[in-house]
Formats: C-alpha cells, structure tokens, sequence
C-alpha cells in the first residue's frame, strides 16, 4: 500500500491529505484545519485522485481535523458523487 501526501494551503493554516490504496478503496486520511480556502483544494486534490485511481470506494478519514467550518463539512459530499459504482 503505497500513501502519497498533499499539502493544502488555507486561511487559518495549512490541510494535508494523504493518500493510500487498498484493493478497491481509495482512503483520503485528512490531517489539519479545513476552512472554506482550503475546503476547495481538499475537494480537487480528492477529486484528481479519485480520476487517477478509479475507485470503487472513497473513504475519508477526517480523524486528524482539528479544526472544521460550515464550508469545511461540505467538501467531503462532493467528493463522493464521483467515486465509480
């Protein structure tokens, strides 16, 4: 299982996103603040790896937020209506 890691800037600080693949699961572990800047970034970066891998599954492991707005707690919905049936 190989992770990869992003960096997303924000207005308070900075998310990250990590990556990593098992089977037909494409987990997306969420470590950081997600205020609305950085709530559109987190949405892409999930949305181009959801393209890339083509899961059948998207997991997000929002565990690690230590912080989340009103914009913040809608990325994850987008993201999900991509993810492959």
């Amino acid at each position: 299982m190989q992770e990869t890691q992003r960096g997303i800037p924000g207005y308070r600080s900075a998310a990250q996103v990590a990556f990593s693949v098992e089977g037909a699961t494409l987990t997306a572990r969420v470590t950081g603040e997600i205020d609305h800047h950085a709530a559109r970034r987190l949405r892409d970066a999930i949305d181009e790896e959801v393209f890339r891998t083509l899961p059948a599954t998207l997991a997000l492991d929002l565990s690690g937020v230590d912080f989340m707005d009103s914009a913040g707690s809608q990325f994850g919905l987008f993201s999900t209506s991509k993810v492959s049936d």
